[in-house]
């Protein structure tokens, strides 16, 4: 390869990765967040003129749940109101629904004592919720520094009902002031409560159990939106702006079998249809149950909680319809289920498949070793590009395909193979790390691109974050500062070998580590500050 032409051809390969980076569709940032406090101001005049807020929570409803026919009442509540996936990770994998009433007790994870079947919640005796022992013994234990009771501490008047609302209403000794059990006349106490300026929890129960009947929740529902004024009688089909906000969620998986992505909806006097967010997620239509206590409190005018995990929910993409915001929804839940389906045989397929061809290019090396060595070392650049691909797979809708998880793999698979040409065959391909730049470079572009517009890549791919473990929302995850890492360590190195000056040498390796240490470590990008001596570090080793 002439060297005078070596400027002209990365020049070239800088453009064409330009390209593909500012090809990514726009629908991969983050979109803008409106919170509660980007409101306007008529709409927080009219929030804080409300009554105290109704909370409906139950366990394992998910919006593939929502029917027109079914479930009526919810399905014209979630076309008016403010939606959002929740992820209902608590303590363990899988939450109860007593893990879920402590959370929104306790705006932090908490779980009950680790048993073979969800505990079902019982009625407080003499003012005093069951088991709290039991409860407070296991906070104690565990690692999440769960401050149960912190709702009632934060001071708005709470009133309750049905077993499970107890516990979140309860202080920190287990005491609960104002309970009642969930009967006939439910919609009226709960309206009349929310009335008096009290914070109103309602437990009605959970989806997964036996016998359970969605029309008679729906039918609950319906009732208390009609007390609150969000029914018009004259006009049932249609939801006016009602006199008390009114959220519904879903708070717990409801068994200890398996876990999956919950719903939430959120009715506010003076608010905007949209996608609920939090600044604990970062991400639309995400939420977390860490984010329901610092919300109730919110929208009851308490003091602020001082110990939650969470954030209060805010609105994001107001001005979509909704039925794109319900697809983004039931898009998340598909994404989350199958990257948890996947994840499980993906990488031990992939690597026995890399050992197989590994083993039959020992077994070839003798007659073929041309044929042996060209195609290793091209299979070998497709491999490299599949790591980034699992992260580019999310810039194509593959979640509403028939089958999802044969268009990630596709997804996938195409990514890979699209790069691995590019790299091949690019203008680059002369120089002996020309491929391996290629794909390196790309890695570092996309991840830090992905990074700096809210991580939506990451979501819920084969190398990205797990939402059902709920780890991380937003910022840089380990599996994302790994390859990171890796990537731009082979960058620096293969663009410094193409000049023998040292100077030029000395700032191609410390400009784009100091650069990358501030994406990967600032707060509001990666947020990962154990980044910085882990990048240097290795650098320095190398």
């Amino acid at each position: 390869m002439r060297t005078s032409s070596l400027p002209v051809r990365m020049l070239l390969g800088l453009f064409v990765i330009t390209l593909l980076i500012l090809g990514l569709p726009q629908g991969a940032q983050a979109a803008p967040t409106r919170g509660m406090d980007g409101n306007s101001e008529s709409e927080a005049e009219a929030a804080s003129a409300g009554k105290g807020p109704i909370f409906i929570g139950v366990s394992g409803f998910s919006f593939e749940d929502l029917d027109p026919r079914t479930t009526p009442n919810l399905w014209r509540m979630m076309q008016t109101a403010q939606i959002g996936t929740i992820t209902p990770r608590s303590v363990r994998t899988t939450s109860c629904p007593v893990d879920g009433w402590l959370g929104v007790g306790a705006g932090r994870r908490a779980a009950d004592a680790p048993r073979e079947e969800c505990r079902q919640p019982a009625a407080p005796l003499d003012g005093w919720v069951a088991d709290w022992d039991v409860y407070a013994q296991v906070a104690r234990s565990d690692n999440y520094d769960a401050n149960l009771g912190a709702l009632t501490e934060s001071g708005p008047d709470i009133a309750a009902f049905g077993p499970g609302a107890a516990i979140a209403a309860a202080d920190h000794r287990g005491k609960v002031d104002n309970w009642s059990p969930v009967g006939d006349d439910l919609a009226q106490k709960a309206a009349r409560a929310s009335q008096n300026g009290e914070l109103t929890l309602v437990d009605l129960g959970d989806t997964t159990s036996d016998g359970y009947s969605l029309k008679a929740l729906d039918s609950h529902v319906g009732k208390i939106l009609a007390a609150a004024g969000w029914v018009d009688p004259n006009d049932p089909e249609h939801l006016p702006v009602g006199t008390s906000p009114i959220i519904f969620s879903s708070i717990a998986d409801g068994s200890v079998k398996s876990s999956s992505m919950q719903s939430t909806m959120m009715l506010r006097p003076g608010g905007t249809v949209g996608l609920l967010s939090s600044s604990s997620t970062r991400q639309p239509g995400l939420i977390q149950v860490p984010d329901l206590a610092p919300t109730l409190v919110e929208l009851s005018d308490g003091e602020p909680m001082q110990n939650a995990a969470g954030a209060p929910m805010n609105n994001q993409d107001p001005d979509s319809g909704w039925e794109s915001r319900f697809q983004t929804v039931l898009d998340r839940q598909v994404a989350v289920k199958t990257q948890n389906e996947l994840s499980t045989w993906f990488f031990p397929v992939v690597a026995t498949l890399m050992v197989g061809l590994l083993v039959l290019a020992w077994l070839l090396r003798k007659n073929h070793r041309e044929l042996v060595h060209s195609g290793a070392y091209r299979l070998g650049i497709v491999f490299a590009a599949m790591p980034v691909s699992t992260y580019l797979v999310n810039t194509v809708p593959w979640e509403r395909a028939t089958n999802p998880d044969i268009a990630m793999l596709g997804a996938l698979a195409g990514w890979s193979l699209a790069l691995g040409v590019i790299a091949l065959l690019g203008p680059w391909r002369g120089f002996k790390l020309g491929p391996v730049l290629f794909v390196s470079v790309v890695t570092v572009l996309v991840l830090a691109y992905d990074v700096m517009t809210g991580s939506q890549l990451q979501m819920s791919t084969l190398l990205g974050e797990p939402l059902l473990i709920a780890s991380r929302f937003y910022g840089i995850g380990n599996s994302a500062l790994a390859l990171y890492c890796c990537a731009l360590i082979l960058a620096v190195a293969g663009f410094a070998s193409l000049t023998k000056r040292p100077l030029m040498r000395i700032l191609i390796v410390p400009v784009p580590i100091l650069i990358s240490n501030v994406i990967l470590a600032a707060p509001g990008l990666g947020t990962k500050f154990g980044s910085v001596p882990t990048l240097i570090i290795g650098v320095a080793y190398l």
